[in-house]
């Protein structure tokens, strides 16, 4: 059988992808473990990738696929567009497809919006209608589903639901923004399901990005920093209608919990974004350790350097308490037992909390003030930290189910 995966990526240096794509990939093998995957990626050039397993390391080819206007690549977009009416301009990444018995699409977990602009959304709609016209079975595996703003987003969007064998929803909310956006338009079904990196396993190491796991003093408590949130500055905030000043409420967070406790706090970077980006989490961290007190600067730790989800989830594993604003960290820690605080900026997180059945832990920073959230936030770190967020049942529950739904795919 073979199964081509979309929305997913081992290039993008967003570890959040990286952990939905090697989840998927390890959940399919679970229940088809002779499936033959292939990932579409922004890759230029086709080749296999490795994976690893719980029984060690397999191989999934991987086919470019990219939003560019290279035509005379066969792994741009429109190429392959134009090479599923014209077989003259066909190429391996498109055989591999047209030849997939199911198509699983995970639209990067949240990108199948147009809230982050109507190009990304284009390129989201336009992968799925190339696969819907050529008449492969497409599965929309949980992720979020809008908002859709204008008309035409939603007429696309509509269409594409309506068009697939199964459509999975990782939240209550997106669930329902699916099925209003298809009432009275025939028999439609949105499953709900919950997000795959539930089932991402920590990596087995000691050390992650010069960090040792080992020799994090009992008390050591992390956060996350969003470079998007921090770099992106006032056009950032209003874009996404943020009520909070982020530098603002961050340098106060970290002031207090240095403040409240004696071990060190470890800042997280969740997209690996070179420093010279905007999304880059590292130079957030670091901007964010330049503002530390000097007396207070040394019980501040930031890993170096490349590392995966896995180790990055074994990081986070080994803390007494974690904040984040890049939701896919913060699933590092729901997943691992850890108590952790999601300061949010879209409703995704509501709905991912809430599956986790952990709604209070999750702050909307387009409602509360810059003030309130740092209270807030203080106020869970206070009866939070230490503990164990959820009881081991629920934890195994969910991760049960993330690799479960993924059985349920076949079925179309």
């Amino acid at each position: 059988m073979r199964v081509a995966l979309l929305g997913g990526s081992f290039k993008s240096r967003n570890l959040g992808l990286e952990a939905l794509t090697t989840s998927l990939i390890n959940s399919i093998w679970s229940h088809q473990p002779k499936a033959d995957i292939c990932v579409f990626d922004f890759v230029r050039k086709a080749g296999p990738h490795p994976v690893q397993t719980p029984e060690g390391e397999r191989a999934v080819m991987r086919f470019g696929l990219n939003d560019s206007r290279r035509l005379w690549s066969n792994t741009t977009l429109r190429r392959m567009e134009l090479g599923s009416r014209w077989p003259l301009l066909d190429g391996t990444g498109l055989r591999a497809l047209r030849s997939a018995d199911l198509v699983i699409d995970i639209s990067g977990g949240d990108s199948f919006t147009d809230l982050y602009g109507e190009r990304r959304l284009r390129a989201m709609c336009r992968v799925k209608e190339l696969v819907l016209g050529m008449g492969v079975p497409l599965v929309l595996g949980p992720q979020t589903y809008g908002p859709f703003r204008s008309e035409e987003a939603q007429r696309r969007a509509r269409a594409i639901l309506l068009g697939a064998r199964q459509v999975w929803a990782r939240d209550v909310e997106s669930q329902r923004r699916a099925e209003e956006l298809v009432e009275g338009q025939g028999s439609f079904c949105c499953r709900l399901g919950v997000d795959l990196a539930f089932a991402l396993p920590a990596a087995p190491c000691s050390e992650v990005g010069g960090i040792s796991l080992a020799g994090l003093e009992e008390g050591a408590v992390g956060l996350n920093v969003s470079g998007l949130l921090w770099n992106g500055g006032a056009a950032q905030a209003s874009a996404l209608g943020l009520s909070v000043d982020y530098r603002a409420m961050v340098t106060a967070l970290v002031s207090k919990l240095l403040e409240s406790q004696a071990g060190p706090l470890v800042l997280v970077p969740h997209v690996l974004e070179d420093l010279g980006s905007e999304e880059s989490d590292p130079r957030a961290a670091r901007e964010v350790l330049a503002a530390v007190q000097p007396a207070a600067r040394d019980r501040v730790l930031v890993p170096e350097g490349a590392y995966s989800a896995s180790e990055a989830k074994a990081l986070i594993r080994s803390l007494s308490w974690f904040a984040g604003s890049r939701m896919h960290a913060t699933i590092a820690g729901l997943s691992s037992g850890t108590p952790t605080v999601g300061l949010a900026y879209s409703l995704k997180f509501s709905g991912v909390f809430a599956s986790a059945g952990c709604s209070q832990s999750s702050l909307d920073l387009r409602t509360l003030s810059t003030e309130a959230a740092v209270e807030a936030s203080m106020s869970l770190f206070q009866t939070q930290v230490g503990r164990d967020s959820k009881a081991p049942e629920l934890l195994a529950a969910l991760k049960t189910r993330a690799r479960a739904q993924v059985g349920e795919m076949f079925d179309v």
